[in-house]
């Protein structure tokens, strides 16, 4: 994801530091004595089921739902829908515009910090996660992502390097921690070349480590002792359009199968699941991919709402890092204004990610003969559209000119306008955008999170819940 620790302003950037300290001074006293809110901060869960949805704002949410009024009829709401409590403000210490990282430590620490930080604060040293001090209290704790395992968000709450991009360091780390169930993607990161990875000193992390690994969505069902380390792709795991193509579980399979495995071992658990991909989605301006992993995660959290609904001890909560894409519903195409048209429907019309279809163009140049066919017949099987005139008269010059790299470039800008065209939406960035994104809870504490919170306060309400004695858990890795 892009890092925007070049454009921040320097007015912010003198203020911030500022405000981040009389907010801590401040938090003991900012919910009134009596009120729900601070009432609610007396109650302990058992089990805490956190939902990360990287990437998505308020208009995610309302393109989701009113796709699937469209096919499910007008009263049809989103799982989250009725624990709506309040929204979050996710801006990092060095810049109005946060990256997951930043955003992901705050929520993991309490503490808000800069734009490519994971589990450290401003001064780059390092600060405990609620993850670790659940793992001192006993807890049983589990991290599921989307996204590679070692990504940003995961990271955040499981490991501490100044940079983001230290995967590497990431992987290690999260293997060293007690953590009973790790799933997502990247496993690249976990092995050296010679067994398909990347790891620049070769080393294997995983054996010797005690995790049973699991690689497929049935090796995955199958397993029922912990820990389990389940590294589903080499990268990013597919995006929920593009998964009938993979043997991947989905976000919600994961889900479950985790909460089983949580709830039969008897004990207190945290688990965090990132909806990764909704994210990947948005930078690439890919409404379909978007849409799609949205309703999975929509998925996911109905079933952790039924699982909670079986018990009265479960916190579930859920909230974005940031937005991403500032996607507009009801965009303008011919000029004029929108003509206050929007409608959602064809959306999932399209069968494939972008993404996917540049995969599979980069395997079709190899014999350029063949590239108009399967540019032709996959556009119609998979997108739902046929080229027109003016479309086929620059693809024949880019094919003329043997440019098959401008042409698959023009292709990519092509998708992404007909798709969203269809639907009368539009992107207005291929970054993260300012924007505060909403905060869902249900269960005992869900009141503590109601109002316009800070990140970071989102953090620091998470841990007082959890009784996460995090400052014994920053001197910890600070001896």
């Amino acid at each position: 994801m892009p890092d925007n620790t070049d454009h921040f302003d320097s007015t912010l950037q003198g203020r911030l530091p500022r405000v981040a300290v009389l907010l801590a001074l401040m938090f003991a006293v900012m919910l009134p004595q009596g009120t729900a809110a601070q009432d609610a901060l007396k109650e302990r869960p058992r089990g805490v089921i956190f939902f990360i949805a990287d990437g998505t704002g308020p208009a995610t949410y309302t393109v989701a739902r009113d796709y699937l009024r469209g096919q499910n009829g007008p009263g049809t709401t989103l799982s989250m829908d009725l624990d709506q409590k309040g929204s979050v403000m996710t801006h990092a210490v060095d810049s109005r515009i946060t990256d997951s990282a930043s955003s992901a430590t705050a929520y993991a620490t309490g503490v808000k910090t800069y734009n490519g930080a994971i589990g450290m604060n401003p001064d780059r040293r390092p600060i405990g996660t609620v993850l670790e001090a659940a793992e001192t209290n006993g807890w049983n704790t589990a991290l599921i992502s989307t996204a590679r395992i070692t990504h940003a968000t995961p990271a955040a709450f499981s490991a501490h390097v100044p940079l983001r991009a230290q995967e590497e360091d990431v992987a290690r780390q999260q293997l060293g921690k007690g953590i009973e169930i790790l799933l997502g993607g990247g496993r690249s990161f976990f092995f050296g070349p010679e067994e398909g990875g990347r790891r620049g000193d070769s080393t294997n992390v995983v054996e010797g480590s005690g995790y049973h690994l699991v690689s497929t969505r049935d090796d995955l069902l199958a397993a029922t002792r912990f820990p389990v380390l389940g590294l589903f792709s080499n990268e990013h795991m597919a995006y929920e359009v593009d998964r009938r193509h993979t043997q991947e579980p989905s976000i919600a399979e994961m889900t479950s199968w985790a909460l089983e495995r949580l709830e039969a071992a008897g004990e207190p658990f945290f688990i965090m699941i990132e909806a990764g991909r909704i994210d990947h989605a948005g930078h690439n301006r890919d409404i379909v991919a978007h849409l799609a992993d949205m309703l999975a995660y929509d998925d996911a959290y109905r079933a952790a709402a039924a699982f909670a609904s079986s018990r009265d001890d479960i916190l579930l909560l859920a909230t974005s890092d940031h937005e991403t894409g500032g996607l507009t519903l009801g965009g303008e195409w011919e000029g004029g204004g929108s003509g206050y048209r929007y409608d959602p429907a064809p959306i999932l019309g399209a069968q494939s990610s972008i993404e996917r279809f540049s995969r599979q163009y980069r395997e079709w140049i190899a014999s350029p003969e063949t590239v108009r066919m399967n540019v032709t017949g996959t556009l119609e099987a998979d997108f739902g559209f046929t080229l027109g005139e003016s479309d086929t008269f620059w693809m024949d010059r880019f094919l003329a000119t043997r440019n098959l790299d401008g042409l698959g470039a023009w292709l990519e800008d092509l998708l992404r306008d007909r798709t969203a065209q269809r639907a009368a939406v539009h992107w207005s960035t291929s970054g993260h955008t300012a924007v505060d994104v909403p905060l869902y809870a249900r269960g005992p504490g869900a009141d503590a999170f109601t109002g316009s919170l800070d990140n970071q306060d989102v953090g620091r309400i998470l841990s007082a819940l959890m009784d996460a004695d995090l400052e014994a858990e920053t001197k910890k890795l600070r001896r």
